[in-house]
């Protein structure tokens, strides 16, 4: 019996679907399979506990198609809040605390809701919405316009300092200086022409990273006359800028959130806890008058929980917010639009999210956006005249040249070809069961992407074995200490594992490390031969410029995490050429990783003219490594089943 069982409340409700998959039907307008009918819904996901598939989400023909497959709907399991399917048959519109406008639309054809909202409108899968800004919202008459007014343009400096900073583009020389801020440390040249470009509009500070960003950022708002600040930055470097606040000489105090805030202080803040504790970014919001957000291109996903409650605090607050960023733009020009929202520069000088999407991105086959190669350019023109500070380290320090090379190594081919075999296996099973591997395409490819990691330790061990040998102590002090990169927890593990068996001295950072800064100065000071670290937990903040050797066991899937790793050691402060080794194991993921990943660069390069670093973590890229992995499990079950 095929059953259609509505659920959930009246904002959200869903329905919960049973049927044979490979019954087939006339739905969706022509003859097919239920399982792949249900694969159209936009939001849908399998839930292997009850054996039903579970719609959130639905298309214009989905209530035709119950009654034509003859499915059995029964609204009694939500519990007395839904008497019937009328009941939710239209969207509902709620303006959330976060400023944005939430748009549920319960059984209304998904894609009706979304013809009728503005051009951008993301889909938020946590909460089964759409989401669009209220002053696009207002535009397009679905809300009345809204009277927030937190996005002022803030300056300190003249007309006539503003005149010269638009006449020197790169900002690293401007002639004449507003009074800034003096810390104990003085400015490069290129950091004060930096902080004046801050004051007079440009919030967003995308110097590559070991230019400085942290104290540009300090001297902007000394200079501002700040008095409440907030700091968000990532878990790891919250000490760091406790430390750089301090040792710059502004004398404000380092406070902590608490229902008797100080009427002057900072507080600095990790982005997860700010976004695990729903109550921070009013209470912060309602006290500061000035922001700075560390790292902000971890803000690219606008749906995810963190980005909100970065949005929702800079919306709160009235005064000077500045953005770091050394990769503002990771892979798309999307991943701009939330960094620029919270500095206050989309709406008056791109017009707000959605003439920004219109303009520089454009609608893909798998509902989401991709670029509009031929606006980049212009995209690299706009923020270098309005938004951003971007120098590149090669024109304002001469650091010494970066080798990078890449290594094949042959790997322990029992241990990827055991977990390869398994993955094999499980997406088998669930092309049999009717289920969607493409649903879990991320966590299918990390598996993989694990085995290649934990294949390579031996040779990694090889590697770093002869640098110890050829690099010991003098009198105690390692002055060529060695720099080893991971992902997973798993292959540092084994990493050091091994490390103890041949007797090599080590030292780890990874997420949850409560020693972390400890051993960064133990590093600098020459005290530690060979660090092993995750990208993840050190890949940002840190100065590591002691050692010139870095070794990569594992690539990542966006390069500018790559990028980031390698610019712990590329910065103030390096004065000998460094080595950069990447190695990729034979017959694994990585070969084809390292492949796919080249064209994003491209993207990145348009916009900005320098660095670039494109994320693989997307649908396109998954969907190439995932498609060779289904391809081989249907060719073992010897029957090509419906992707």
């Amino acid at each position: 019996m095929k059953m259609a069982v509505l659920g959930g409340t009246r904002r959200t409700p869903h329905v919960d679907l049973q049927f044979p998959p490979f019954e087939k039907a006339r739905v969706g307008g022509r003859w097919q399979t239920l399982l792949d009918w249900v694969k159209t819904m936009p939001d849908r996901h399998w839930d292997a506990g009850s054996k039903t598939w579970r719609v959130f989400a639905v298309t214009r023909t989905f209530m035709a198609d119950l009654e034509a497959a003859d499915f059995h709907v029964d609204v009694t399991a939500a519990g007395g809040k839904i008497r019937d399917l009328s009941d939710v048959a239209s969207r509902v519109m709620v303006r959330s605390r976060d400023g944005w406008i939430r748009i549920y639309p319960r059984l209304e054809p998904y894609d009706d809701v979304k013809e009728s909202l503005p051009t951008f409108c993301a889909w938020d899968t946590r909460r089964h919405c759409f989401m669009a800004s209220e002053p696009d919202c207002a535009r397009s008459g679905l809300v009345g316009s809204s009277t927030q007014t937190n996005s002022r343009t803030y300056s300190t400096v003249s007309e006539s300092n503003v005149a010269r900073l638009a006449a020197a583009p790169d900002l690293i020389h401007v002639e004449g200086e507003a009074r800034l801020f003096a810390p104990h440390r003085p400015l490069f040249g290129f950091q004060a022409s930096g902080v004046q470009a801050v004051l007079a509009g440009r919030r967003l500070i995308a110097d590559e990273p070991g230019l400085g960003k942290t104290i540009q950022a300090i001297c902007a708002h000394a200079t501002a006359r700040t008095r409440r600040l907030v700091v968000v930055c990532p878990p790891v470097v919250v000490p760091n800028w406790k430390r750089e606040i301090e040792a710059s000489g502004w004398t404000i105090p380092i406070t902590q959130p608490s229902d008797d805030m100080p009427t002057r202080g900072v507080v600095v803040i990790s982005d997860s806890l700010l976004a695990a504790r729903p109550h921070l970014p009013v209470q912060l919001g309602a006290w500061a008058d000035g922001l700075i957000v560390d790292e902000a291109h971890r803000m690219k996903n606008v749906a995810a929980q963190r980005t909100g409650a970065v949005l929702s605090l800079a919306r709160r607050i009235g005064g000077l917010k500045i953005a770091l960023s050394g990769t503002p733009m990771v892979s798309e020009p999307s991943d701009l639009a939330p960094i620029l929202d919270c500095v206050g520069l989309l709406e008056p000088v791109f017009g707000g999210w959605s003439e920004f999407y219109s303009t520089y991105m454009r609608p893909d086959k798998y509902r989401g956006w991709v670029a509009r190669k031929r606006q980049l350019p212009h995209l690299g023109d706009m923020l270098a005249s309005s938004c951003w500070v971007r120098r590149a380290k090669k024109d304002v320090l001469g650091l010494p040249d970066v080798v990078f090379t890449t290594t094949t190594v042959d790997v322990e081919d029992k241990v990827f070809r055991t977990a390869h075999q398994d993955v094999i296996r499980q997406v088998c099973d669930m092309l049999e069961d009717g289920d969607d591997p493409y649903s879990r395409s991320f966590e299918l490819i990390s598996r993989l992407r694990v085995a290649a990691g934990r294949a390579k330790v031996k040779a990694a061990c090889h590697v770093i074995g002869e640098h110890v040998k050829a690099n010991p102590p003098v009198d105690g002090v390692y002055e060529d200490p060695l720099l080893v990169w991971v992902h997973h927890r798993e292959v540092g593990d084994d990493l050091v594992d091994e490390l103890d068996k041949l007797g090599v001295s080590w030292r780890m950072i990874r997420g949850g490390s409560t020693d972390s800064t400890r051993i960064v100065d133990d590093f600098q000071s020459g005290k530690v031969g060979v660090l092993v670290a995750s990208m993840g937990a050190v890949g940002v903040g840190v100065t590591l410029t002691r050692g010139r050797r870095c070794v990569f066991v594992e690539a990542d899937w966006t390069p500018a995490t790559i990028d980031q790793a390698v610019d712990r050691v590329r910065r103030i402060g390096q004065n000998r050429t460094m080595w950069v080794t990447t190695l990729v194991g034979s017959g694994t993921l990585d070969e084809r990783i390292m492949e796919v990943l080249e064209h994003k660069r491209e993207r990145v390069d348009a916009v900005d003219g320098e660095r670039s670093g494109g994320s693989a973590r997307d649908a396109g890229v998954l969907r190439v490594l995932i498609d060779g992995v289904v391809g081989e499990a249907q060719c073992c079950l010897g029957d090509v089943l419906p992707a």
